[in-house]
This record gives C-alpha cells, structure tokens and sequence, in this order.
C-alpha cells in the first residue's frame, strides 16, 4: 500500500527498485535487466524452458524459449569450432 493508502500500480516496485539503484551509483541496474541477466545465466548453465517459466513465472513458453536458444547456440558454436583445422588451405580444399 502507498503512503495514501492505495494499493501500488503493477510499476510501481519496478520503478522503485530502479531508484534505489539510482541512489547506490548503480544507473546501469534495474529489475528488468537483472532479471534478464539472470535467465542469461540460468540458460548458460542448463535450465531449460520449464525451469526459466517456473523461476521467474512465465505462463508460456516464449520468453524462455529466447534465452535457452541462445545459451543452445552458444554451446553449440563452441563445440563446432573446434571442428575447424584453421591449418587446412582454402585453396586446397577449392581444388578438391
């Protein structure tokens, strides 16, 4: 409830964890972007779509499905890089 005795709008902790992070030096941080951060992190370290809905209360699969697809391509791009013999000519390989 607000000093008025009204319950807060749906922004209003939002924007009041914005502030304090304002106060702290922290103008960089918000709710949002530590939330995003966090399902960066969680996906990174294999949660998968389920887990990211639960942990942050996604009711679909769409926003969850961002950041587990991102952390696949990564691991993935990691993995296949290895896979490159930077020492094989180009010329050689055009060549047949």
């Amino acid at each position: 409830m607000s000093e008025y005795g009204k319950p807060f709008s749906i922004k209003r902790p939002g924007q009041r964890f914005r502030k304090s992070c304002n106060e702290a030096g922290l103008n960089h941080c918000s709710a949002r972007r530590l939330r995003k951060a966090g399902a960066a992190i969680a996906a990174k370290n294999g949660a998968n779509e389920e887990d990211l809905k639960a942990l942050f209360g996604w009711e679909n699969a769409n926003e969850a499905n961002l950041y587990t697809r991102k952390a696949s391509q990564k691991i993935i791009a990691r993995r296949t890089i290895l896979l490159i013999d930077f020492n094989v000519s180009v010329l050689g390989l055009i060549e047949g």
